[in-house]
């Protein structure tokens, strides 16, 4: 804003704390409706977000545009295996929002052959781990490791060298994953809440499937074992519409250019 005054053009990204006005660690940010005033551009990294930012600000919708974040490409095996059970994903901090004790709900509750494999811990790491033991305990078809914290590069070279059939996210809140983004360049279908930018990466029924924010144990399981009953040609067509999906939307080098070319036109 105080660039703004000496008459530079200014834009700014806009996410998290500086959007929701539940985001700001219980400190309230004032100026926002003034500080927009002085922006040439704002810049969003979701529809979702800029539509939030519009009901809940005053703003000169012309000054709005989304830029979506990007990740790299990274290596895809081929997905999924043929046979053998199947190979769940997550990947979250292990927080109340992310809500990963449900995915240990529904795999108590269903009888598919599963090998679920989470990565990320948190201040919910011991909780989740004595859930599993106690709500998987006999469950002979299922198989699970929490692999707690990995940094990036490892996580990044984990999930492309294991040929996993998709990602579960099931959070209750989210901006726009970039766990996805990351994913799907792998050829990663994603099975997830519909929540926050959510819909904006997953196409129903073509790169993964949505749920509802408030499903049931038995959704879940029922999106698990229509990815199952999936004839193998299709399961591998999910796969690479997940990895166009990142082409055409999420490929950083493609963003960033666009983002950069967008503000020299200014």
């Amino acid at each position: 804003a105080l660039a703004a005054k000496k008459g530079d053009r200014v834009v700014s990204r806009i996410h998290r704390a500086d959007l929701y006005l539940n985001e700001a660690n219980g400190y309230y940010i004032p100026y926002k409706n003034e500080i927009a005033k002085r922006i040439d551009k704002l810049v969003f990294i979701s529809r979702d977000g800029m539509n939030y930012y519009r009901e809940n600000f005053e703003i000169d919708e012309k000054k709005c545009c989304v830029s979506y974040l990007g990740v790299k490409e990274g290596k895809r095996p081929e997905r999924p295996e043929k046979g053998g059970p199947l190979k769940i994903l997550s990947f979250s901090y292990l927080s109340p929002v992310k809500r990963v004790g449900r995915i240990i709900d529904a795999l108590s509750k269903t009888d598919k052959d599963i090998i679920w494999t989470h990565i990320g811990s948190g201040v919910l790491a011991d909780e989740i781990k004595e859930k599993a033991k106690i709500e998987l305990r006999g469950k002979e078809n299922i198989k699970y490791e929490l692999k707690g914290y990995m940094n990036h590069d490892d996580a990044m070279n984990y999930i492309s060298e294991n040929p996993f059939d998709f990602l579960l996210n099931v959070s209750s809140s989210e901006g726009l994953p970039v766990t996805m983004m990351e994913c799907m360049a792998r050829g990663m279908p994603v099975v997830a809440t519909d929540v926050g930018g959510v819909g904006e990466i997953v196409d129903n029924g073509k790169n993964g499937f949505l749920l509802k924010s408030d499903f049931t144990d038995e959704e879940l399981v029922s999106a698990v074992n229509a990815y199952e009953a999936m004839p193998l040609e299709e399961k591998r067509k999910m796969s690479d519409c997940a990895y166009e999906k990142w082409q055409k939307c999420f490929d950083c080098r493609k963003n960033y250019l666009e983002f950069c070319d967008g503000i020299l036109s200014l």
